[in-house]
C-alpha cells in the first residue's frame, strides 16, 4: 500500500518515511553524521557522569544539551549559506578551527574549563577573527552586544570603549551623545558639554 508523504513524495512502507525525513533534516542543515550523533537522554547522563569525573567539575545533562546546541549553532552560522545568519558569519570568512569542527566534545569540554555557564554566551574576542579557543570567551548577553562590528567604539583620554559603557561610567545620556556626535562634535566637546 502506497500512502503520499510530504511535497508529494510516496513512501511505500516506514523504511520510506525514515529515509523521507533523513533527507529533510539534511535539507535543514543537518548532516547524516550528525543525524548518527544525536544522543539519547541517557546517552548525556552517561557523558554528564564521564565529564564530571574526567574534569572534576559538575556536569549536567542541561549544560550537554545546550553546548550541543551552541556548537550546531556555529556550525550553521559558519557553513550553511541557506541560514539567515551566514551572511554575518561564514561569507565574511568567519570560521571554526579544525580542533572544535571536526569534534563536538573537545568543544564543550573546552566550553566547560573556560568559565561556561547556562547564563553566558559565546564571545569572539576579535569580531572578524574566526571560532578558535584563542578567540573565544564566556560572557553575558549584555556584555555580548558591547563586542559587535557596529558598535560605537571612541577614543576618549587616550582609553577607547564602546559609547555605551562611557556613558554609563559618566552618567550621560546614550542618546543625546549619539545624536552629538553625529551631528559633527568631537568626543572631548560631547562629554564635557552639559
Amino acid at each position: 500500500m502506497e500512502t503520499e508523504c510530504f511535497f508529494g513524495k510516496t513512501c511505500k512502507n516506514i523504511i520510506d518515511v525514515l529515509h523521507f525525513a533523513l533527507d529533510i533534516s539534511v535539507f535543514r542543515g543537518y548532516t547524516k553524521d550528525m543525524i548518527k550523533r544525536r544522543l539519547s537522554f541517557s546517552d548525556k547522563q552517561n557523558i554528564a557522569i564521564q565529564w564530571s569525573r574526567e574534569l572534576g567539575i559538575t556536569v549536567s545533562v542541561a549544560n550537554i544539551i545546550r553546548l550541543q546546541r551552541i556548537y550546531y549553532g556555529m556550525l550553521q552560522r559558519c557553513y550553511k549559506p541557506y541560514i539567515l545568519s551566514y551572511k554575518y558569519y561564514g561569507k565574511k570568512g568567519i570560521s571554526i578551527c579544525d580542533e572544535w569542527k571536526n569534534n563536538r566534545d573537545t568543544f564543550c569540554k573546552w566550553a566547560l574549563t573556560h568559565g561556561y555557564t547556562d547564563t553566558l554566551t559565546i564571545d569572539r574576542i576579535d569580531v572578524n577573527g574566526g571560532y578558535s579557543p584563542e578567540n573565544c570567551r564566556w560572557i553575558s548577553a549584555q556584555e555580548q552586544t558591547l563586542n559587535k562590528c557596529n558598535t560605537v567604539r571612541l577614543t576618549y583620554r587616550g582609553t577607547t570603549k564602546p559609547l555605551l559603557t562611557w556613558c554609563r561610567e559618566m552618567k550621560l545620556s546614550y542618546v543625546k551623545m549619539y545624536c552629538r556626535l553625529r551631528s559633527g562634535w568631537s568626543v572631548e566637546r560631547a562629554f564635557e558639554t552639559k
